[in-house]
Formats: C-alpha cells, sequence, structure tokens
C-alpha cells in the first residue's frame, strides 16, 4: 500500500494514491480495533487481578494495542540481530510471599 501510494503520488494518479491511503488506514485500524478486543477481554476477565485503579485499567485499555505494535519492529530486528546469554547478577533475594504481601500494602 505504501508502494503503491508512492507510485501514484509519482504518477499524479490520485485515485491510486488516495486508494492505498485508505485501504492502509483499514488495515491500522482493524489491527488497532483486534488489539483492542484481545485486551478488553483480558481487562474484564482479569479485573480484580490487575493491581490499580478503574481509571488506569481503561486508560491502558487505549493504549495496549500500541504497545503491541511495538512488537512489530522487535520481531524484526531480533530475525537479524545475533544475541548472546548474559547473567543477572541478582542483589536481592525476595520471595513470591515478599512480594504479594507488598503489593497488597500497596
Amino acid at each position: 500500500n505504501l508502494i503503491a501510494c508512492a507510485v501514484g503520488l509519482a504518477t499524479k494518479d490520485m485515485k491510486l494514491a488516495e486508494t492505498a491511503l485508505i485501504i492502509l488506514g483499514d488495515y491500522l485500524l482493524s489491527t488497532y480495533l483486534n488489539a483492542f478486543i484481545v485486551g478488553l477481554i483480558t481487562t474484564i476477565t482479569e479485573w480484580k487481578q490487575i493491581y490499580t485503579s478503574a481509571r488506569k485499567k481503561i486508560l491502558y485499555l487505549f493504549t495496549f494495542p500500541l504497545f503491541m505494535l511495538t512488537y512489530v519492529p522487535i520481531a524484526f530486528v531480533a530475525l537479524y540481530k545475533k544475541v548472546s546469554w548474559q547473567p543477572i547478577i541478582h542483589k536481592e533475594a525476595k520471595s513470591v510471599d515478599d512480594i504479594c504481601s507488598e503489593r497488597h500494602a500497596a
């Protein structure tokens, strides 16, 4: 669609450029809405397990699709970048119970 839009603009075929932009916009909108629906279902089913205010839950629902779109460039980079394992040095040990009690206290 981007190539069709560029060709349309280069050849001054505005109908082609306009059609390509409309199709691209429809694609982006449907991608956003699909991710929004997945986030909505997850938010509804896990409402009590998400430890934040209702206002933030709703705000995050709308930003979730944008967050998911960040995985597109990450996936492309992951195809070509050579990675190696590096250990993470942990300086403090906590149990799962400690972490859960901190969350409930906040």
